[in-house]
């Protein structure tokens, strides 16, 4: 509790929010996502190798932000991190335009593919400039993964993805992607 209160005077400044490779626990950064005014406008979210970083941290984190300001999220080395993070940043990075995922393993083809899928009822994809899928599994990272981020990357509002006519790969059922994502 003092970590989030002692960040709680800047409410109106904290941009940007780096941490790397801190011994951080798990209490300490679910204060952090408690203290939902100190992170209000934070543009820049970096949580790279923390290792009590899990979907639930994140999830916390990205519900104090609003949604509009955040602009870049960098994950990367966080064994611990899931499809379900996927769904938290797809719900919270409305405006998000780089997303840093790099040496994350627990994805599923599947759940990658429904992230860059537009969806009723789901904000649209995050139309992303930069995004950093290295290092992480060779069987989730597939030509249906890639080809979905750069159709995302280039629409210019919900109007024009729901008109592309985006092929899934032949292994995936559309009306699981609702369920994977949400």
């Amino acid at each position: 509790q003092n970590f989030a209160s002692s960040i709680g005077d800047v409410t109106n400044y904290l941009l940007e929010l780096s941490l790397e490779d801190v011994p951080l626990k798990k209490e300490a950064l679910l204060s952090l996502g408690a203290a939902s005014d100190a992170l209000r406008n934070l543009k820049s979210l970096k949580l790279k190798s923390i290792e009590a970083v899990d979907d639930e941290v994140v999830e916390i984190i990205l519900n104090s932000i609003d949604e509009a300001s955040l602009e870049g999220i960098d994950l990367s080395s966080n064994t611990q991190l899931t499809d379900e993070v996927l769904s938290s940043i797809r719900r919270r990075g409305t405006n998000l335009r780089s997303l840093q995922l790099s040496g994350l393993r627990n994805f599923s083809a599947i759940a990658l593919e429904a992230f860059f899928t537009p969806i009723d009822d789901m904000p649209s994809p995050p139309m992303l400039r930069k995004l950093d899928l290295s290092n992480c599994s060779h069987d989730e990272i597939n030509d249906a993964v890639v080809m979905l981020a750069a159709k995302a990357s280039s629409f210019r509002s919900l109007a024009d993805a729901v008109n592309s006519e985006i092929e899934i790969s032949s292994s995936v059922n559309p009306e699981n992607l609702v369920s994977e994502i949400t």
